[in-house]
C-alpha cells in the first residue's frame, strides 16, 4: 500500500501496542477500524489528573487541518475515494474514511483523537476556537466519539439539523462486515471442497474395474 498524499510505500508499525500502517514521508496513519477502536477505547480510560489536565490543553490547542482547497484522498488499500468527516463538529479534525478498510489521518490527527478521547472522558468540552482554516468552510457528515456507546465502541451517531453521521455505521459494522464476508469465503471454500471430494468419488464409481 502506498501513502495516498506522496505515494510513498506505507510501512507496519505499532501506535499504544496497535499495528497501524504508516508514512515515512509525512507521517500519515492509516488505520483499520478496529485498530482505531482500541486506539480510542484505551485512550478513553481513567487516567491520573495531570494526564487529564494535559489531554484537554492538548485537544483545545493542536493544530488542526484546513479542509478547504485539501486533495481527494484515495484508499490505500482499494483506491476508492474516501469519504471526509469532521471530528466532534468544531474540533478541526478531519477524518478520512474508506468503509471496507479504515481512516486515513494526517501527521499529529491520531494523536489529537486521543487527546480528545482522553478530554471527554474527564469531562472536558472540547470546542477550540475558530481559525481561518474552519471558518466559512462547508462541513461534512460530523464523526463523534463516545465512549458510552451502547454497542460497545468509542464511535456513536451524533445528529445535527441537517446531517446524520455515518461513519459510527463504518467504524461499527465495518469489521462485522469483514467477518461476515470471511465466514461466506470460508463457507464457499468448504462446499468447494465437499463438491470436489463427491466428484472424486463418483468418478472411482465410474472407473472400470
Amino acid at each position: 500500500m502506498n501513502c495516498p498524499h506522496c505515494a510513498t510505500a506505507l510501512g507496519t508499525g505499532q501506535h499504544e501496542g496497535v499495528a497501524i500502517h504508516g508514512c515515512s514521508s509525512c507521517s500519515g496513519r492509516f488505520v483499520g477500524f478496529a485498530e482505531l477502536k482500541q486506539i480510542i477505547s484505551d485512550a478513553s480510560r481513567p487516567r491520573p489528573e495531570s494526564e487529564r489536565a494535559a489531554a484537554v490543553e492538548q485537544a483545545g490547542t493542536a493544530a488542526t487541518r484546513p479542509d478547504s482547497g485539501s486533495p481527494v484522498v484515495a484508499c490505500p488499500e482499494c483506491a476508492t475515494t474516501m469519504r471526509r468527516y469532521v471530528y466532534q463538529y468544531d474540533t478541526g479534525v478531519w477524518i478520512d474514511a474508506c468503509d471496507a478498510h479504515g481512516v486515513w489521518l494526517d501527521a499529529g490527527e491520531l494523536e489529537r483523537l486521543e487527546a480528545i478521547a482522553e478530554a471527554i472522558a474527564a469531562g472536558a468540552s472540547i470546542t477550540p476556537a475558530a481559525s481561518s482554516s474552519t471558518v466559512g468552510v462547508e462541513r461534512p457528515e460530523v464523526a463523534k466519539f463516545d465512549v458510552h456507546d451502547p454497542y460497545g465502541s468509542p464511535l456513536s451517531r451524533s445528529m445535527s439539523s441537517y446531517r446524520q453521521n455515518v461513519l459510527h455505521d463504518f467504524v461499527v459494522n465495518a469489521s462485522r462486515r469483514q467477518e461476515a464476508a470471511q465466514r461466506l469465503a470460508d463457507e464457499a471454500s468448504i462446499e468447494e471442497m465437499r463438491t470436489l471430494a463427491e466428484a472424486i468419488v463418483e468418478s472411482e464409481r465410474n472407473e472400470p474395474a
